[in-house]
């Protein structure tokens, strides 16, 4: 199994602008990532740092690295991660952005 962990540090009372980004509505159906052959799950968390920040934590879960790598390779380029981060970075309530992957091993 892989996980992509998406990491960001917001200012305080600006979490659900992230958490939108990554949740369609009721009437929207599926997602393409959603659909992809191998996406198993994707798991929101929001944490209060302080009086003045918020973590928000997002975990994508697959089948596999290459079945991700199938996903990422096959989005247009300019719906591309590092294309989605650096317009993350760009918004002035996100401080701090990160993208880390992990295999779980059993």
């Amino acid at each position: 199994m892989f996980v992509q962990m998406k990491h960001f540090i917001v200012v305080a009372g600006n979490s659900y602008k992230v958490i939108d980004r990554f949740v369609r509505g009721r009437n929207e159906g599926p997602s393409s990532m959603e659909q992809q052959q191998g996406f198993l799950s994707r798991e929101l968390y929001v944490k209060k740092k302080d009086v003045s920040r918020e973590e928000v934590v997002v975990l994508t879960y697959w089948a596999s690295e290459v079945q991700w790598e199938n996903y990422d390779k096959g989005l247009p380029l300019n719906d591309k991660p590092r294309f989605e981060q650096a317009e993350f970075e760009q918004l002035d309530y996100i401080l701090e952005c990160s993208y880390t992957n992990y295999r779980i091993l059993k």
